[in-house]
C-alpha cells in the first residue's frame, strides 16, 4: 500500500502511480503509526498472492461482478436491503460491462471486530470479490481496511466516520458518509445558529462507541470554540451504566443552552429521559447516530425537542432520491434510512465505476471513482477526495415534534457543494410538491 491512488490496473505493489493531492506530513506520519499499529491484524502475512489471483480473475472479463455487503446487526439497519435495490436494478437493466451480472454475497459482522476481521480475511482469498460494501462501525472498518487493500479489495464503508479512516494510505478505500470533522462543524454552525452558547458535551465510551464518540466529541469541542461558543464539560460514560444522573444533575446549577448527546440508543434514550426527569431544559443536540425511529419511542415524550444529525433525507423531489424511496417502499413496504441509502449508493457508485473503467479490476474501479466528477446517489452526488472522502456531502438535521421527525431549514453546506442534480440547495425543494 502507499499513499497514493494507483492508475493502472498492477497488484499493489507493482507499479507506481499517480500521487495523490499532498496532505502534509503529519497527516500521513499519523496513519503511518496507525498503520504499524493495526498491522498485526494481517498476521504479518503478505496478500500479494490473492490480491494477483484476483488482478487475473477480473482481467479475464468472465462471470458476475461480485461484491460483498457486511452489516452489522448489532445495531438495526436496512443496508442489506438498500444493496439488493441497487443490485436488482442494475441487473434490470442489463448489468455491467456488456451483460455481466452484478452479484451480493450477504455478511455479517456483529459490529465486532474479530467476526469482522474473520469476514475479511475470508473474502480476501475470495477472487471473484471485487469490492466490499458496509462494516458500519469505525471500530471495525478501520483495521479490516488494510486487509482488503493489501488483498486489492475495493471497500466502500458505509459507516466508518472515524478519521483515521482515511489517514491510512489505501488507494483501495473510500467512505461515502462524512467524516466525524464534517459532522462536528455542522453541529457547531447549527448551534451557533439557534443561540446554544453555553454547552456540555456528553459521549458514550465502550465497544462500538470509544472511536465515534471521543472522535466526535472532540472535533465538536474544537470546532464549537472557533465558532465562538462556550464548553463548559466534556463527560463521558460507559454502556453498563444505567444512573447517569450523578453525571448529569450538577449541570442542572449551570447555565446550560445546550446538551450534546453522542453515542447510540438505547442507552442515549436513557440519558435524554433521565436529563429530562431532572427537569433539564436545554435543548438536546444529538449526533447522526441517533437519527433513528426508535427515538420517538422514548416513554413521557422524552424525546420531544431532540434535534439529530441525519445524512439521508427521504422527502427531497430530486429523481435520483424519490426514485430510490418509491422504490425501496415498493419492494419492503417500510421507508428506507440512511443505513439503506449509504448501502444503495455504494452497490451503485460501483456499478457505475465498472462502465467508467470498463474494467471490474478493483483498483481500475477505485480510481474511476476518484477520478471523476458527479456520480449521482440517492444521498448525495458524489465526489471523493484522493483520500477517499466523500466532498460536497450534505448533512440535514431534524427535530422531534409531536413525535415525529422534522426536517429543520438550517442544512449544513460545504464549501464547494456538489450540485444535488441541478438542484443547488435542499432548501430550493419544496418537499411538498
Amino acid at each position: 500500500m502507499g499513499g497514493f491512488r494507483r492508475a493502472a490496473s498492477a497488484p499493489p505493489s507493482a507499479r507506481p502511480g499517480r500521487p495523490a493531492r499532498p496532505r502534509g506530513p503529519w497527516p500521513i506520519l499519523a496513519g503511518l503509526v496507525l498503520l504499524a499499529l493495526l498491522a498485526g491484524l494481517a498476521g504479518c502475512q503478505s496478500y500479494q498472492g490473492e490480491a494477483e489471483d484476483r488482478l487475473r480473475h477480473a482481467m479475464s472479463g468472465e462471470g458476475p461482478v461480485v461484491v460483498a455487503v457486511v452489516s452489522s446487526s448489532s445495531v438495526p439497519n436496512l443496508i442489506s436491503q438498500g444493496a439488493q435495490l441497487a443490485a436488482r436494478w442494475i441487473n434490470d437493466r442489463g448489468g455491467v460491462l456488456g451483460g455481466r451480472r452484478l452479484e451480493l454475497i450477504h455478511l455479517d459482522d456483529e459490529g465486532r471486530l474479530p467476526v469482522g476481521e474473520k469476514i475479511a480475511r475470508r473474502l480476501a482469498g475470495n477472487k471473484e470479490v471485487v469490492a466490499v460494501v458496509g462494516h458500519l462501525y469505525s471500530e471495525v472498518a478501520v483495521p479490516v481496511s488494510i486487509i482488503y487493500g493489501a488483498s486489492g479489495l475495493l471497500f466502500i464503508s458505509t459507516g466508518a466516520t472515524d478519521p483515521q479512516f482515511s489517514l491510512i494510505p489505501n488507494p483501495y478505500s473510500l467512505r461515502v458518509v462524512p467524516n466525524d470533522g464534517v459532522t462536528a462543524l455542522a453541529m457547531a454552525e447549527l448551534a451557533h445558529k439557534l443561540g446554544l452558547n453555553n454547552l456540555v458535551v456528553t459521549f458514550q465510551r465502550g465497544l462500538n462507541s470509544t472511536f465515534y464518540g471521543r472522535s466526535l466529541a472532540n472535533s465538536f469541542s474544537a470546532v464549537a470554540v472557533d465558532q465562538g461558543l462556550n464548553i463548559l464539560h466534556v463527560r463521558s460514560f460507559f454502556p453498563w451504566q444505567e444512573d447517569l444522573r450523578p453525571m448529569l444533575a450538577p449541570m442542572r446549577h449551570e447555565k446550560l443552552d445546550g446538551l450534546v448527546a453522542i453515542g447510540f440508543l438505547p442507552q442515549l434514550g436513557e440519558l435524554i429521559s433521565q436529563a429530562r426527569s431532572l427537569s433539564m431544559r436545554a435543548t438536546i443536540l444529538g449526533s447522526d447516530s441517533l437519527d433513528d425511529p426508535d427515538l420517538l419511542t422514548l416513554p413521557n415524550r422524552a424525546a420531544e425537542g431532540v434535534i439529530v444529525a441525519s445524512f439521508f433525507r427521504d422527502d427531497l423531489t430530486r429523481p435520483a432520491t424519490r426514485d430510490f424511496v418509491t422504490g425501496f417502499r415498493k419492494a419492503f413496504a417500510k421507508t428506507p434510512d440512511d443505513h439503506a441509502a449509504a448501502a444503495f449508493d455504494a452497490v451503485m457508485l460501483i456499478a457505475a465505476a465498472c462502465q467508467k473503467a470498463g474494467s471490474s479490476v478493483p483498483l481500475d474501479l477505485a480510481n474511476a471513482l476518484t477520478y471523476h466528477e458527479n456520480f449521482p446517489g440517492a444521498s448525495s452526488v458524489y465526489n471523493f477526495s484522493p483520500d477517499g472522502d466523500p466532498t460536497g456531502r450534505w448533512i440535514w438535521f431534524k427535530e422531534v415534534k409531536d413525535g415525529k421527525f422534522v426536517y429543520l431549514p438550517n442544512e449544513y453546506q460545504p464549501q464547494n457543494p456538489a450540485h444535488l442534480d441541478g438542484v443547488a440547495s435542499p432548501k430550493s425543494v419544496d418537499p411538498a410538491e
